[in-house]
């Protein structure tokens, strides 16, 4: 039986969203803690952002599909 990867890197799929004026750049996707690692750009600023799988918008959810 194969095992799963826990990281799902998802830099290649160039996901973005835009929330509140930033905008967020999905980086990879940690599977055992269900959490996201994203750049978050603000006033041409970038910095990491881990947030949970949850917090993300529908629409992006659709695209990871994370089982």
């Amino acid at each position: 039986m194969a095992k799963k990867v826990q990281f799902m890197d998802l830099k290649k799929q160039n996901l973005s969203y835009e929330d509140s004026g930033k905008k967020y750049e999905l980086l990879s996707l940690n599977r055992t803690k269900m959490t996201v690692e994203l750049n978050c750009i603000e006033n041409q600023k970038k910095s990491k952002v881990i947030l949970p799988f949850a917090h993300l918008p529908k629409n992006i959810k659709k695209l990871i599909n994370p089982n």
